[in-house]
């Protein structure tokens, strides 16, 4: 630049001078009276006019052509070494081979140098979730929560922490366990147990819930007691206006309304068992040698209908008992046709004869009163009842009463009160004298006053056949010594 303005301020002089040369030349031309040699002197001898301003700067000339390129440099080392497919990492100072990730061109693994699957985890050591969310090979962590997998010495886990549910398809589709084609919700092809503390709520239960809440909802519940004792409950919430009803084909069989009655074909009952229909008690399947198979076609068992009631300290099953002088407590009966006769003792040690139907509680009783003695007493149907042969014997059809021995019921032959009609004969089969027969329980009182008349013309009948028979004997000369009991 320093040549360039010298090299213009030497042309622009060079200009200016010329161009003042020829404008003097034209005022000499002009002024003719003047002295050509006064006029060149004072050309010459005028000072220099002030130089003018710099004129602006030119554009800029082109770039000049790039230099050669430098030389490369020589090639430096890299020293990290490790195992094959193992990353490396940077420990903040310089990249080192100490990576656990494994990358073998297909699959990728963590802790492991040979995974076989797109991503391995390993862990050598076995975890159990802890309470700090500690532990575990895999952990997703959020802000305030984390999911964590891991494999304990005995089972796999999934843990979530922080308060936070685990959910399962949140949003939709089905979960299936031990199947892989799950057609509901949840689907679990094999046996679910539930172990530990539920909810819905007792000591020790465990429930599944149905329903919006913990306190309106329908539940089943297993439940221990802690002595050994388990049960199973279906149940209801506590909102007041739940019941639980069974319904078959869409018709409602059976109902347990909010006030606890229960309802078998009507759904609106109006006492604590409200039945709509028959009922029908059975057993089936009785051993051999009880002889309880009455219908044989079906195998079917008749029973007593039985209350518990108060008892002295020597009453057992199958006695006849009597209302004490003292009232409400029974005894032993003790007479024959006692005005004062009750019924019969069902026997609730045999199931020959177990009372089907029963109403009260013994032990319940028995806590109640400290010192009582309580036992079911047959109302109804069929009882084992302990006889003698005080009026002669017994067969199926003779109306049984008290006898004289306590407690024994012998054969009714007159008017007076009576406990039931014998079902059987108080011999076996075998001619064996039985202790016990069959009765069908009836609490009544028989008025039958031609009852002995008919009892002794019987025996009047029987000692004219015998008599017959002797005849007979004699007229065909049967030696009876021979014979006897023909």
């Amino acid at each position: 630049m320093g040549k360039m303005e010298r090299l213009d301020y030497q042309e622009l002089m060079g200009k200016m001078e010329h161009l003042d040369y020829q404008e003097q030349t034209d005022k000499m031309d002009k002024m003719e009276h003047l002295d050509y040699q006064e006029q060149t002197a004072r050309w010459q001898d005028g000072a220099p006019g002030l130089p003018g301003a710099d004129g602006q700067d030119g554009q800029d000339g082109a770039p000049g052509l790039p230099g050669a390129d430098g030389q490369d440099g020589s090639d430096g080392t890299f020293s990290v070494t490790g195992t094959s497919g193992q990353t490396i990492r940077h420990d903040g100072t310089d990249w080192v081979a100490t990576s656990n990730i494994f990358n073998n061109g297909t699959n990728v693994g963590i802790g492991t140098s040979s995974p076989t699957q797109r991503l391995q985890l390993y862990n050598s050591t076995n975890a159990v979730p802890t309470s700090s969310g500690v532990g575990g090979v895999f952990r997703i962590q959020g802000n305030g929560s984390s999911l964590t997998m891991g494999i304990a010495s005995s089972y796999n886990w999934i843990q979530t922490w922080a308060s936070k549910p685990l959910a399962i398809n949140p949003v939709g589709n089905n979960v299936g366990i031990g199947t892989d084609n799950p057609g509901e919700a949840l689907e679990v092809n094999g046996n679910i147990q539930l172990t530990g503390t539920g909810t819905n709520s007792s000591t020790d239960n465990k429930a599944i819930l149905f329903g919006p809440s913990a306190s309106d909802n329908a539940f089943i519940r297993f439940e221990t007691t802690g002595n050994d004792e388990a049960q199973l409950e279906i149940g209801t919430g506590d909102n007041g206006d739940e019941m639980i009803l069974f319904t078959q084909n869409g018709t409602q069989r059976l109902i347990i309304d909010e006030d606890g009655d229960v309802g078998i074909g009507d759904i609106n009952p109006t006492a604590k068992l409200h039945i709509d229909g028959n009922i029908k008690a059975v057993l089936n399947n009785m051993p051999e040698d009880y002889g309880m198979n009455w219908n044989v076609a079906t195998g079917e068992i008749g029973y007593d209908l039985a209350e518990v009631m108060w008892v002295g300290e020597d009453v057992s099953e199958g006695d006849v008992v009597s209302v004490s002088s003292s009232g409400r407590k029974l005894i032993k009966s003790n007479s024959s046709y006692e005005k004062s006769l009750i019924g019969i003792v069902s026997n609730t040690s045999n199931p020959k004869a177990y009372p089907i139907l029963q109403l009260g509680d013994i032990d319940q009783m028995e806590g109640l009163h400290p010192g009582r003695k309580y036992k079911y007493i047959c109302l109804a149907g069929q009882v084992e009842v302990k006889v003698n042969l005080e009026n002669g014997e017994i067969n199926p059809g003779d109306w049984i009463t008290s006898s004289s021995i306590a407690g024994e019921g012998m054969k009714a032959i007159k008017s007076g009160n009576v406990v039931g009609k014998a079902l059987e004969g108080i011999y076996d089969a075998k001619g064996q004298l039985k202790k016990t027969i069959l009765v069908l329980v009836s609490l009544n009182e028989i008025n039958e006053p031609d009852f002995l008349n008919k009892m002794q013309e019987k025996e009047q009948e029987i000692s004219d056949l015998k008599s017959e028979i002797i005849n007979i004997k004699k007229y065909l000369g049967i030696n009876e010594n021979k014979n006897e009991g023909l």
